[in-house]
This record gives structure tokens, sequence and C-alpha cells, in this order.
């Protein structure tokens, strides 16, 4: 069974689009349920998990683990006044994603890595950001969306669903397009917006989302028949 993975411009379109097609496909729309199960897996509470997430690229922690190596705070830093202490009492744990009860950017990549991974082999997802078009790059029958848009559509489409004036949502739009950019340069040394790294890149100036909509669920039927 295929798998969708889709990459967005902020206010292109993209998530309604695949919401709207899993549900037709009789598949899961994938999102904030990778965060979830990484704060399972990992013991820890979501929130801590999404302050490393896509849309939160550039918060305080994710921040942090790009300054400091955590690791070697975990092995104990030496404090003036107090000689050399223990950060954390899992000092000799390997250090990999079954590390429980803590996360840093390295841990979170194992593990979004890890939860993808698993979705992309079970197949029948649309999957959103998250680097899932590197990470599912040689899947058999991945297809890989990436939804473009003029940067005045964008900032009218979020105006509209946001409700904000046009000088606040172009600097949302501006400031969300440049997190995923981020990310995905961070976390996989790859140019978001390779047209290489995609099937199909769709233009939702240029066709309306439920055209997109039919283009995508047509190529599945397609893939599906070969």
């Amino acid at each position: 069974m295929s798998v969708i993975t889709i990459s967005s411009q902020f206010g292109a379109g993209g998530p309604a689009v695949g919401v709207t097609l899993a549900e037709q496909l009789g598949w899961e729309y994938v999102d904030k349920q990778i965060i979830h199960r990484i704060a399972l897996d990992l013991k820890i509470p979501v929130a801590e998990v999404a302050e490393f997430d896509e849309a939160r690229h550039q918060g305080l922690r994710g921040f942090l683990s790009t300054v400091f190596d955590f690791r070697a705070l975990r092995k104990g830093v030496e404090v003036e006044g107090e000689g050399t202490g223990s950060y954390d009492d899992r000092d000799e744990v390997p250090y990999d994603y079954r590390v429980q009860g803590w996360i840093d950017k390295d841990i979170y990549q194992q593990m979004m890595v890890r939860v993808i991974t698993a979705i992309g082999e079970r197949g029948g997802a649309v999957i959103k950001g998250r680097g899932s078009q590197w990470i599912l790059r040689d899947a058999p029958g991945a297809i890989h969306v990436r939804f473009v848009s003029e940067e005045a559509d964008r900032v009218a489409r979020t105006m509209q669903r946001r409700g904000l004036k046009e000088a606040a949502a172009r600097k949302l739009v501006e400031q969300m397009d440049q997190r995923g950019v981020e990310f995905v340069k961070d976390y996989f040394g790859r140019d978001l917006t390779d047209p290489t790294l995609y099937t199909l890149v769709l233009n939702t100036s240029k066709l309306s989302l439920e055209e997109c909509g039919e283009i995508l669920a047509g190529l599945v039927k397609r893939q599906g028949a070969g």
C-alpha cells in the first residue's frame, strides 16, 4: 500500500488537501501523531517533544540543543566551587532512541526517523512534513508532493483562516516557511525547496485544492493498478 508525504509552503493549502485525500482514500492522516508516538516511547510529556518539532524549530530547547552538547552535560560538567557532578544518572546508557525520560535534538531525530519509517512500511497514510520526503525517499510506491503558491495568495489565505491583518499574515508566512526550510536543513542536510526530492510539485495558485486532490488520487489509483 502506498504512502504520500506532503511538504507545503505555509498557506499553500497542502495540509488541507492531505486531510481530504486521506478521508477519500480511507487512509490515516499523520501529523501530530508523530509527536505523541515519540513522547509515548520516550516516556516524556508531549510538550517536551513539541519543542523540537517543525512548527517550533526555533523554540528555546531546539535552539539550545544546537549550541550545547547535551551528551557532554549528561556525562558531567565541572561547576566552579562544586567540582564535577553528574547531570543525569543515565551516563552509561547508549546514546540512541532507547534512552527514556530524556530528549535532545539527536534523540528526536532518531525517533522521528524510526516512527516515520514504520508508517511508511505499513502504508495507507498521508504524512505531513518532518522530513518524511527524505526519510521515505526509497520507499516503494511512496509519492512525495510539494505544494507551492504565490506569496500574495498564501498571505490572503492566511488572513482568511487566521483572522489576521495583512502585515501579520505576511510575517507569519515568512516565519513558518523559514522554520520549515531550517528544520529539514538542520536535521537532514537537505534543501526543502529542491524539486528533485518530490514526485511532483503542485502550484495552488494555478490549481484549486480540489484539482490537486484529484491529481494525487489519480496517481495513487494508477500505482495500485500497476
